[in-house]
């Protein structure tokens, strides 16, 4: 039976994520994870190619909400003199990155490029400001109890002039189970404009959104509810106890299909640049982002 498993705390606000409960089922997921990671790989390659369109250099780069390395591995092999730092809260996943070393003939046998592990939430970053030049994002901000907060630490750590680069669910997520998306989803995804929005209000400058639609198809609903149980990307931060669990429930879940909305974003982090002083004697910064 398929269980949702993050929204234990009942005494509290059902909508409240229980951070110890979410390390916990993403550590149980973590050895399987990569095998059923198929559409998490290719939104994150999706969202990579989107560094084709602007110039960085980056000597350090952070994978907020890392999971199990996926985006981490392929900045590093892109950008192999930067720091590769992956970030994530789940110690389990974490053991998921390869060690450095030759990968397997079947993938070109190319060297596994170093990663350092850090097991943290990114709702509170452990690094210093100003520290870091790239962070990447794939599918994990829709874990954040604080987006606000989330994006805020993400400026602080960044460099003047740093880029974010990230994708997200949107709220056209699992559109076809209609009235079995719980409140708890809805909340957690965020649509493209007012995510912009965010940005901008955060201190981002010159936010570019934009979304796409994946329909995923599967011969049986018990597939799809595989997927979405070991995928844990979906299960934990959109179900709660009330919500999809039980047998009463999946009894009248029909669909076999889902729909993914993936929404892209990137944005910079200002540089500071001194203008001449004011009337009063004060300097004035002006803030100019990249375009």
């Amino acid at each position: 039976m398929y269980r949702a498993t993050i929204f234990m705390d009942t005494k509290r606000t059902l909508d409240r994520l229980d951070k110890r409960a979410l390390r916990r089922t993403f550590d149980r997921l973590a050895p399987a994870y990569l095998a059923a990671a198929q559409v998490q790989s290719e939104i994150c390659q999706r969202m990579l190619a989107r560094m084709e369109l602007v110039r960085l250099t980056p000597v350090v780069i952070l994978d907020a909400g890392a999971g199990p390395g996926i985006a981490a591995r392929a900045m590093a092999l892109r950008y192999p003199r930067a720091l590769m730092i992956a970030l994530d809260l789940s110690f389990g996943m974490l053991r998921q990155i390869p060690r450095p070393g030759r990968l397997p003939s079947w993938l070109g046998g190319a060297k596994e490029p170093a990663v350092s592990a850090v097991c943290a939430d990114f709702e509170h970053l452990p690094l210093a400001n100003a520290s870091v030049d790239c962070v990447v994002s794939n599918l994990a901000l829709a874990w954040s109890e604080d987006l606000a907060r989330s994006l805020s630490e993400i400026h602080r750590v960044l460099k003047p002039g740093g880029l974010l680069m990230f994708s997200t669910l949107g709220p056209d997520t699992l559109l076809e189970w209609g009235h079995k998306r719980t409140p708890a989803m809805t909340q957690r995804l965020v649509d493209m404009h007012d995510l912009g929005d965010l940005l901008s209000h955060l201190g981002y400058a010159g936010p570019v959104m934009d979304q796409e639609h994946l329909r995923l198809t599967y011969s049986h609903v018990s597939k799809l509810l595989a997927d979405l149980k070991h995928w844990g990307g979906l299960s934990v931060a959109m179900c709660r106890p009330r919500g999809l669990g039980g047998r009463r429930s999946l009894a009248s879940i029909s669909a076999d299909k889902a729909t993914l909305e993936v929404v892209h974003g990137h944005a910079w982090k200002p540089q500071a640049s001194a203008s001449p002083r004011s009337k009063d004697g004060q300097s004035v910064i002006r803030f100019v982002g990249k375009n």
